[in-house]
């Protein structure tokens, strides 16, 4: 999945699954928040699952900054897959025979930062296999413009699920709509431009997507002004279904050949062709 290899815990090595497990003993001993058995603490974190990458470095350090960013760029396919937050909790780091420590995400070990949470549960769901192969060369190998569009987008949006505050999910997601949408062409009307894609990629309801991408452009461009007109968990929900969609239609439409964004653009104009009512 995307540049790392998804292990089950008991497919890891012998001394990797023993570091884990030291790990995850003295975590539950230091740390108040765990309020459960320890049994059912370790149990949990086993059912993870767990990325492995390989990286080329010259020292520790910057191995653990490239492995770190790889793990996290996979993680943004499950991420829009499952609409949710995958915070990586735990790494070993292994060079020949050496086990470099144990690194929490949260240490910043890798110069950001991930707000600590309790794990979210999410089920294995079969149907996205045939996805996951199209995301993963997407993410790895871009070989067009809607395709490199594709893969910032899948950042930004994995980038937002680990954030707090609704508006600034909000902000995020409104940019990750434009990065997919707007091209060089697009300087102008960019307010216009961006709802009008947007309807004509949505699969219905054209005139209610419309206005509401324009309120949502209305909405962002208030926030990074210093407006006070809330943005709430319903707007910022109502946005991601919206840019969820439209990810998915573009990823369609450049598997049957739309590679650059000029002939989305044509596309879309094809569609207002016929079908002047919408809006």
């Amino acid at each position: 999945m995307g540049y790392a290899t998804i292990q089950r815990f008991e497919n890891l090595p012998r001394q990797l699954r023993k570091q884990f497990l030291n790990h995850w003993e003295l975590q539950y001993g230091v740390n108040n928040e765990y309020k459960d058995s320890k049994r059912w603490f370790i149990a949990e974190r086993k059912n993870c699952a767990f990325f492995q990458v390989e990286v080329k470095a010259s020292d520790w350090s910057e191995a653990i900054d490239q492995s770190f960013g790889l793990a996290k760029a996979s993680a943004s396919i499950l991420s829009f897959l499952y609409q949710g937050h995958f915070p990586i909790y735990d790494s070993q780091f292994v060079s020949g025979e050496r086990i470099k420590g144990g690194y929490h995400a949260s240490y910043g070990s890798s110069g950001e930062y991930y707000y600590r949470r309790s794990l979210e549960v999410f089920e294995y769901d079969p149907t996205y296999e045939t996805e996951i192969p199209k995301l993963t060369e997407i993410l790895t190998e871009p070989k067009s413009e809607i395709d490199r569009k594709i893969r910032n987008a899948l950042l930004i949006f994995e980038l937002q699920t680990a954030v707090i505050d609704e508006r600034v999910r909000f902000v995020l997601l409104a940019t990750c709509l434009e990065s997919l949408l707007m091209g060089k062409s697009d300087r102008d009307y960019l307010r216009w431009r961006l709802a009008e894609k947007s309807a004509f990629l949505f699969p219905a309801n054209r005139e209610a997507i419309y206005q509401r991408v324009k309120k949502a452009y209305d909405m962002r461009s208030g926030f990074i002004h210093g407006s006070n007109e809330p943005i709430t968990e319903n707007d910022r929900s109502n946005l991601q279904t919206i840019v969820v969609s439209i990810l998915r239609e573009l990823i369609e439409l450049e598997s049957e050949g739309f590679n650059s964004m000029e002939r989305i653009d044509e596309h879309v104009r094809k569609l207002k062709f016929t079908d002047q009512d919408d809006l």
